[in-house]
């Protein structure tokens, strides 16, 4: 759902912040620029290690995890190596009753018919592919395109396209169906293989 409402000021409000209950939101532009703001996250975190320090590690099963899986930044070995074993991870912990996110929708350009196709549903296909038409669209918004190169770190590491980048990506998704697409920040409600 999409709103008119001007968020900026409740994120950066420093009265919010000591009313709010989530983490805590420093703005470089409330507090008066970069060390006046890591100062000022030096402090906060000074008082919230006792609050941390109390909290005790316990048991819970497989199932109750929710694996967020991100971009770290991609080289020519990243597909044929790590994300391939984040994938086997993923597929473990869906097989627990878990869930393993694919973040970032952007990173799987190019390859997102390698997840059409072990989509639980058509639906889940077709919603997929409304998020692809949906990135395109921003992304020509600001006259960019999904279809461009990589990074710098990305030509670095050996890679040539985005659709290199995108192929390796969509191995941390592991073997297992797609049971759901996301949008960002959207509640996951679905257990297994999701993409965000």
């Amino acid at each position: 759902p999409r709103s008119d409402r001007d968020w900026s000021s409740d994120v950066c409000s420093s009265d919010l912040n000591e009313q709010r209950s989530g983490p805590p939101v420093l703005s470089m532009q409330d507090l008066g620029g970069t060390l006046k703001t890591v100062e000022a996250g030096v402090e906060k975190l000074v008082e919230l290690l006792p609050q941390a320090n109390d909290v005790r590690r316990e048991p819970i099963p497989a199932s109750e995890i929710m694996l967020g899986t991100e971009c770290g930044g991609s080289d020519g070995n990243s597909g044929i190596t790590a994300n391939p074993a984040v994938g086997v991870a993923s597929d473990l912990l869906v097989a627990c009753g878990g869930t393993s996110i694919l973040a970032e929708m952007p990173e799987i350009y190019g390859a997102e018919h390698l997840l059409t196709v072990k989509s639980r549903t058509v639906e889940v296909a077709d919603k997929l592919l409304d998020r692809i038409k949906w990135w395109e669209w921003y992304a020509a918004l600001f006259d960019g395109e999904m279809n461009n190169s990589p990074t710098v770190g990305n030509k670095e590491g050996g890679l040539t396209t985005i659709v290199e980048k995108s192929l390796g990506a969509v191995a941390k998704g592991g073997s297992t169906a797609l049971e759901d697409v996301y949008e960002y920040a959207e509640q996951v409600t679905n257990r297994g293989f999701v993409i965000m």
